[in-house]
C-alpha cells in the first residue's frame, strides 16, 4: 500500500469505521427480519400440521321410533375428525334450526349426533333448493382458530315393504381453513 492510502486511511478512520458499523447494522437487520419470516411460517406450518378436520359421514333419516304413545322422527349425523389435532366446540348448523353442539373430536374419533323433526321441519329441509341444502360445521382448534366445513347434501326418497324415509346424502364438503 502506498503511504497516501495509509494517511488517508489514518486520518479518517473514524469515518471509515462509522460506515462499516452502519453496514454491519443493516446487514443484522436483514438477518433478523429473514429469521423472522422463518419463525413465522415455522410456526404456520406447525398450527397447520394440528388442523383438525371434521367432515360429516352418514346423514341418515328421518327415522322413526316410538316415545312413550307418540311416533317420533329424529336424524343421525356421523360426523369424523379425519384431521390431525383436537376439534373443540363444535356446532353444527341444519337449514333452519338453531344450532346443535357436538362438543369436542379429538383425531381420529367419531361421533352420532341426533336431532328430532317434526313433520313440517322435514317437508323444509326436503323442499330446499339444492343450493340451500347446506349443513355448516364449525369448531374451534387446539390454538382457538375457528375452521369450518361446509356440506353440501340432497335428498333420495326410499322405501322399503310398507314404509318410507328420506335418505340425505353428502354431495361434497368444503373445509374452511384459517389464516
Amino acid at each position: 500500500m502506498s503511504s497516501s492510502t495509509l494517511i488517508f486511511l489514518n486520518t479518517n478512520s473514524g469515518a471509515i469505521q462509522a460506515v462499516s458499523t452502519v453496514v454491519l447494522v443493516l446487514i443484522t437487520l436483514y438477518y433478523a427480519w429473514q429469521t423472522r419470516r422463518a419463525v413465522k411460517d415455522a410456526t404456520s406450518t406447525r398450527k397447520d400440521s394440528r388442523l383438525p378436520l371434521v367432515e360429516l359421514v352418514i346423514l341418515r333419516g328421518p327415522i322413526k321410533r316410538h316415545v312413550g304413545n307418540s311416533l317420533e322422527e329424529y336424524v343421525q349425523l356421523k360426523i369424523e375428525n379425519i384431521g390431525y389435532g383436537l376439534a373443540r366446540n363444535i356446532f353444527l348448523w341444519i337449514p333452519d334450526r338453531e344450532p346443535i353442539k357436538v362438543g369436542n373430536l379429538a383425531e381420529g374419533e367419531d361421533q352420532w349426533v341426533e336431532f328430532t323433526l317434526n313433520a313440517g321441519e322435514i317437508k323444509r329441509i326436503t323442499d330446499l333448493a339444492k343450493a340451500d341444502k347446506i349443513l355448516r360445521i364449525w369448531y374451534d382448534d387446539i390454538f382457538d382458530r375457528q375452521v369450518g366445513t361446509l356440506v353440501l347434501f340432497d335428498v333420495k326418497t326410499n322405501s322399503s315393504g310398507s314404509q318410507s324415509w328420506i335418505e340425505l346424502y353428502v354431495d361434497s364438503w368444503t373445509p374452511i381453513i384459517p389464516n
